[in-house]
């Protein structure tokens, strides 16, 4: 089956496949899908800085799995997930039956987020719906619309216009991660009308500089890492400084946060088993800090290697870079299972998702080589654990979730077998 290469791709020539399923309807017969096998070879790719050919067989063994999987029930985290893979599969390789199969996924998505009330909504709902918000309109640049996505943002754009008035008139109402929810789903919608008011008004003072944003109401634990913590907090009001929303009571916000982790910091004590600088939550009343020995995408010194780093580009801090520098390389040392934690090639807390990471503080470094070196160990303890799991049989269920399952590491391994980089991990913050 012939098809175009997209132009700026890093593609030689030659047979391109892809193990897949092509569909195919006609008249008033139902849509029948007819499995396919396209095979690429290691030498299809032109070698980039994170290029690792030898990422391509575990690639293709996720990639037939995720095919099946994503023509199954699917529950509303794999829809996001397989949605997700697919479109940025699309993106890597061209291939239009990719990007339909993103398309109906997320439709499916929209659907079923639309049946029910976002007034019922559970906490899980919104994090799906913010899914919708960020993939449809790319799908959408691409020629693959998602119609039914349409009416179910815009119901949701008003009940957020709705959430920030009251916010406003009871401030004792608002509680962080409902703030945090409002903040991430207004930052994709925006420049949408009601969406773009939202956000001012949720980023100015005085909601951004309450304390109940200082601080979790009782006796809850503040998370700290990208995992739904204070890291992941800081990331997406840099993005949103950068662009939608440059208030200085924003930037105010965030150096502050930076701040706050910084002084959580701790020295390191390898014989103590004390490897980690930075605590992964801390406690109320008197933010006592709890440290693990984990290592991973959600929690540990690497996110906040990340954060440190993008904090130094956005103040022109040459501090932090020195300070995000020191984090990231003493992560370098740990490469045990005792000293990382590390025991699935899963994305949020497995092997795949630290490659990633020190893929992202390669570029963010501006290509410290060592990162790089990083990057290759722990795609190659990805594809170990990999291999292992693929024998048991471990992913027979929920495969398409991207923290979890095997959508992420699937997406790593792609991005490493083309040679490319895509921050998709965004979706996830």
């Amino acid at each position: 089956m012939a098809r175009p290469w997209p132009t700026g791709l890093p593609w030689r020539g030659g047979r391109s496949i892809v193990s897949g399923l092509w569909h195919a309807s006609g008249g008033t017969h139902p849509t029948i899908y007819i499995p396919v096998t396209i095979t690429f070879q290691p030498d299809d790719f032109l070698p980039g800085p994170l290029a690792s050919p030898a990422a391509l067989p575990g690639w293709q063994q996720v990639h037939r799995l995720l095919a099946a999987r994503a023509h199954a029930p699917l529950e509303l985290t794999e829809l996001v997930g397989l949605s997700t893979y697919y479109y940025f599969t699309y993106k890597e390789l061209g291939m239009p039956l990719d990007a339909a199969l993103a398309q109906r996924l997320l439709a499916q998505l929209a659907q079923q987020l639309a049946a029910r009330p976002a007034a019922h909504w559970p906490a899980p709902y919104f994090d799906h719906a913010r899914a919708v918000a960020w993939l449809a309109p790319r799908l959408e640049q691409h020629g693959f619309g998602v119609p039914v996505a349409g009416p179910l943002l815009a119901s949701l754009d008003q009940e957020l216009s709705q959430l920030t008035q009251r916010w406003h008139r009871q401030p004792d109402t608002l509680r962080r991660p409902a703030f945090f929810q409002a903040v991430r789903y207004a930052g994709l919608r925006y420049p949408a009308p009601a969406a773009a008011e939202a956000l001012h008004y949720l980023l100015a003072a005085p909601l951004l500089g309450g304390p109940a944003l200082h601080w979790p109401p009782g006796e809850q634990p503040l998370a700290l890492g990208l995992g739904g913590g204070l890291a992941a907090e800081l990331l997406v009001l840099m993005g949103l400084a950068r662009g939608a929303s440059p208030q200085p009571a924003l930037r105010g916000y965030v150096r502050e946060g930076v701040q706050q982790i910084l002084a959580l910091k701790r020295a390191i004590d390898f014989p103590e088993q004390h490897y980690g600088l930075f605590p992964y939550q801390v406690h109320a009343p008197h933010r006592e800090p709890a440290f693990s020995t984990e290592l991973s995408w959600r929690r540990g010194d690497l996110g906040q290697a990340l954060l440190l780093y993008n904090a130094s580009d956005l103040f022109g801090d040459a501090e932090l870079a020195k300070i995000a520098e020191l984090v990231g390389l003493n992560t370098l040392l740990r490469t045990t299972g005792a000293a990382t934690h590390v025991a699935s090639a899963g994305f949020e807390r497995g092997a795949a998702g630290v490659a990633h990471l020190y893929g992202r503080l390669y570029r963010a470094s501006n290509y410290l080589p060592k990162y790089r070196q990083g990057y290759l160990t722990w795609l190659g303890e990805t594809q170990r654990w990999l291999a292992q799991e693929l024998a048991t049989d471990v992913h027979r269920q929920r495969a398409g979730c991207l923290p979890t399952g095997l959508a992420g590491s699937g997406l790593v391994l792609l991005a490493a077998a083309t040679g490319t980089a895509h921050d998709w991990d965004t979706v996830l913050l």
